[in-house]
């Protein structure tokens, strides 16, 4: 039986554009070919039929000539030999060159004067064959089916100047013709199948060559689910076709254009909304400040007033201290809200978000006596997002709540999961928003406050960062019941399978002269450090690919060995030849010597979104280049690169879009140990002492 796999290929091959070609072709084919054999062959017959008749009946003239003569004759007493008729009559029959079965003669009355077959004799005029025989007056003749064969019957009548001597009836058979037409059709029908499957090749050809380009520009569009990609496709064609490909290159930078001037705007806004929300903010954190100050000041007067009061001394240190911290705190919060940065994604708890945002407004919720119910599901999945975008988003959306509520208000922050979503849900007792205003909340400067008291940018940036989260935002209102906020984003699913076109190289290295050896043969409990790294990457179904420039070493793997096509450059000449080898549009690329590395990590690469050139990690101690998801878009400016002399892989890194993922130090499966590598024999030994530490632990 055939696998799902090819299932699904049988099926994208009927519903593709050759596929229809070919069945356009075949109909049209068949069709027209149909016609064809039918129209020629029914012509061959028909004119096969006819000089058949028409030698049919010049023999029957020119026997019945012969027949009148001996009539005459013997009419006239010329000749008194009898069976003359039945005589010419045998000779006729016996004649190879006709194909003349059965013939007899009629006198006027219809009795048999010479017949071939004795049958005839009893037969009387009162036979309704008889009868129109006798009466016919000109040659005639029809097609029938004479003692089960068919023939030509030929009647001629049998007379010279008005008198009538009788009937001549004769039988031709005709199976031989038709045995000829029958041969001359299968003949006819077996060029015209082989005409037939010659023009499906060419018309499968011609569909390749119209279905190819349309094809690979159709892969290129699927493969466009970020503005910032870059078409692998050049076109030359100068017909439709090349029209279509420029039209759609030239689509491409003008969305990537629009999404550069987007992404500008959008980081203005956010900015901009940043520092209206920081002037609400410094306003009451002025208080939280001077509260501390004021104390500090108070135990610097204590101090001086009693400066031989050691222990009073360090007490009001000690305070001052405390108060200081706080200051210090709050300055830090405010400076790390204001500092504008980039998208870092990775997977967080929303959670922790929340608790942070509402810790940072604390100060307002008490001061505005506001009755606040948290409810914070444990155990929520991770998102994927930027922790202090979303931070933004929740402190926009508490403030709008807080400053929509009357002094002793109720807010609450629910939080659940639907299994695939994260929902958020932020609610007030407010005023509310009316009915024929909810609609415009989100468009950019619109605000209900008064003036100078709002930017109107607030919703509008927080529907721009939740969507670049893929995220929704809701909102319900009752004008005087509240209103309600509800943030949906996509839950990370931890076993789900990769869909996106990814593949995975193991660089395998040389010979160390640090280790003395390959250290991709160096041995960690009973393996090769190469051989636990593949155990980790493969996934089954994503084999991993081997770049080295020793293949014999490594043929004991069973896995594709290829060398590298730039030498001597480093792991950048490793890097550029995986992704040449590369069978997909991704790869991700892993150093031989990471004998901690986790099926957790892996995974985690292989789930995230390939909007970037490079995907990379950092668990803590800088970006890891040799654990990294590379673009094939990539290669030219590789190749630019180390043709200038430049081979470290980080400088590579400032010409391309990247996206780093800051791993969780405390979560042990991103624990920094998983990036442990191995140099040197010093190296090797560690990494048997983590080992052996980590089973005993276990």
């Amino acid at each position: 039986m055939p696998s799902g796999k090819n299932i699904l290929i049988m099926k994208q091959f009927l519903y593709s554009l050759e596929a229809k070609f070919l069945s356009l072709a075949i109909i049209i084919v068949l069709v027209s070919s149909t016609v064809i054999i039918y129209y020629v062959y029914n012509i061959e017959k028909r004119n096969h039929f006819a000089d058949i008749e028409r030698q049919a009946r010049l023999l029957s003239e020119s026997t019945a000539i012969s027949f009148v003569n001996t009539l005459l004759y013997e009419e006239i007493g010329l000749v008194e030999e009898g069976g003359l008729l039945e005589n010419q009559i045998s000779d006729l029959i016996d004649n190879n060159d006709t194909e003349l079965i059965e013939m007899v003669v009629l006198n006027p009355e219809g009795r048999p004067l010479a017949a071939s077959d004795y049958s005839w004799y009893d037969k009387t005029s009162n036979d309704p064959d008889i009868y129109n025989y006798i009466r016919v007056k000109e040659i005639r003749t029809t097609f029938s089916v004479h003692d089960n064969q068919r023939v030509i019957q030929v009647v001629t009548p049998l007379h010279i100047y008005g008198k009538r001597f009788g009937t001549l009836i004769a039988f031709f058979s005709i199976e031989k013709e038709y045995k000829f037409l029958a041969a001359w059709r299968n003949r006819l029908l077996f060029f015209s199948i082989f005409g037939l499957l010659g023009a499906l090749g060419l018309a499968y050809i011609v569909a390749r060559i119209l279905a190819t380009p349309i094809k690979r520009l159709a892969r290129e569009m699927v493969k466009v689910s970020d503005p910032y990609y870059r078409p692998k496709l050049v076109s030359t064609r100068r017909d439709e076709i090349g029209l279509l490909e420029k039209g759609f290159l030239s689509m491409m930078d003008r969305l990537q254009q629009a999404a550069i001037e987007k992404e500008k705007s959008q980081k203005a806004l956010i900015q901009t909304e940043k520092m209206a929300a920081l002037g609400t903010l410094a306003a009451g954190l002025a208080h939280e400040i001077n509260n501390p100050l004021s104390g500090a000041k108070n135990c610097l007067r204590r101090i001086e007033s009693h400066p031989e009061d050691i222990s009073q001394t360090k007490k009001y240190i000690r305070l001052m201290k405390n108060a200081l911290t706080r200051i210090e705190n709050l300055v830090g919060e405010l400076l790390q809200f204001s500092r504008k940065k980039d998208n870092v994604m990775h997977p967080l708890q929303i959670n922790d978000v929340i608790s942070q945002a509402v810790e940072f407004l604390e100060y307002k919720l008490k001061k505005r006596k506001i009755l606040f119910d948290q409810k914070l599901s444990p155990g929520l999945p991770l998102i994927f997002g930027d922790k202090e975008h979303l931070e933004q988003v929740f402190i926009n959306l508490i403030l709008n709540s807080i400053d929509a509520l009357p002094e002793g208000g109720k807010l609450e922050i629910h939080t659940h999961s639907s299994g695939r979503e994260v929902i958020a849900i932020i609610k007030d007792n407010g005023i509310g928003i009316p009915p024929s205003e909810i609609d415009k909340i989100f468009d950019p400067f619109y605000t209900s406050k008064g003036a100078g008291q709002g930017t109107g940018l607030g919703l509008s940036v927080c529907k721009n960062i939740v969507e670049n989260h893929d995220g929704i935002i809701e909102v319900e209102s009752e004008t005087g019941a509240g209103t309600s906020i509800i943030l949906k984003f996509p839950a990370l699913d931890e076993s789900a399978e990769r869909t996106s076109e990814i593949c995975c190289a193991v660089l395998a290295g040389g010979k160390s002269s640090r280790m003395g050896t390959n250290k991709a043969l160096a041995r960690l409990n009973g393996k090769t450090l190469i051989e636990q790294v593949v155990r980790t990457v493969d996934r089954g179904a994503v084999k991993p690919i081997i770049i080295t420039n020793t293949p014999e070493d490594f043929t004991f793997l069973g896995l594709p060995l290829f060398p590298d096509i730039i030498k001597n450059v480093g792991p950048l000449g490793g890097i550029y030849t995986a992704l040449k080898y590369c069978t997909a549009t991704h790869c991700l690329i892993i150093a031989c010597d990471l004998p901690f590395l986790t099926k957790e990590l892996i995974e985690l690469l292989y789930r995230q979104p390939l909007t970037h050139d490079i995907l990379a990690v950092d668990a803590g101690n800088g970006v890891e280049p040799l654990c990294a998801v590379y673009s094939k878009s990539c290669l030219p400016g590789m190749k630019k690169q180390i043709d200038s002399g430049n081979y470290r892989v980080t400088d590579f890194y400032s010409n391309v879009r990247v996206r780093i993922i800051n791993l969780k130090h405390e979560d042990r499966r991103f624990h920094p140990q998983v990036f442990f590598n191995i140099n040197t024999p010093e190296d090797l030994r560690k990494a048997k002492n983590m080992y052996n530490k980590k089973v005993m632990r276990k």
